[in-house]
């Protein structure tokens, strides 16, 4: 019997390196996503330790300038936190089709990898039946031979009969 070829392995080996290729970029942009969140969360710890600055105890005095920088300050995070709250969400996305692609590759090389067992299911079928045929084969020499012998000695005792 033959031995097991699958002629599309090649194919199978070039599907598993794109999905290896589509899971490395999706952890990628995943690393990327939660660098961005990170930045995201420090801009709001920020803010919230600003606004600890706002609170004021009566009898306090404040320089007019420290307000105005705080403010400035204020308005600026704010606008930087509406900014990383966009490419958080750009990034999502981007993530996101990373998983969609990948999962496509996955899908891919699940499809010839079914195949293959498959073949491989036929090619042990294959094999059985060509084993149950050489069994046969054996099976019906040992019988001819076996009645061949009787077949002889009924001759050489009829022979020896006579």
């Amino acid at each position: 019997m033959k031995r097991f070829k699958f002629k599309l392995e090649n194919v199978l080996n070039y599907r598993i390196t794109l999905e290896e290729l589509a899971k490395n970029a999706y952890q990628e942009s995943l690393r990327i996503l939660n660098i961005e969140k990170e930045t995201l969360q420090s801009f709001h710890n920020a803010r919230l330790e600003l606004m600890k600055s706002y609170n004021i105890k009566a009898g306090t005095t404040i320089d007019p300038e420290t307000l105005v920088f705080v403010a400035r300050y204020t308005v600026q995070l704010t606008h930087l936190i509406e900014k990383q709250t966009e490419i958080v969400l750009e990034k999502e996305n981007i993530a996101r089709e990373k998983f969609q692609d990948w999962n496509q590759k996955r899908m891919d090389v699940k499809v010839i990898e079914k195949l293959k067992e498959k073949r491989w299911k036929e090619y042990l079928i294959e094999a059985e039946k060509e084993d149950q045929k050489f069994q046969d084969e054996i099976f019906l020499s040992k019988k001819i031979r076996s009645t061949m012998e009787e077949h002889n000695e009924l001759e050489q005792k009829l022979f020896n009969e006579l």
